[in-house]
């Protein structure tokens, strides 16, 4: 159970970054539609 505490604790960090970037993605690709008819709506 330590192992895996530790290995955790170490790597937070670069789990958190992982996730954000991973739901921002998700984000982009879910909605690319929307993205890519803003510049119609403008006009």
């Amino acid at each position: 159970m330590n192992k895996l505490k530790d290995f955790l604790y170490n790597k937070n960090d670069i789990i958190v970054a992982v996730i954000i970037l991973l739901t921002a993605a998700a984000v982009i690709y879910f909605r690319i539609a929307a993205i890519m008819d803003y510049p119609s709506t403008l006009v």
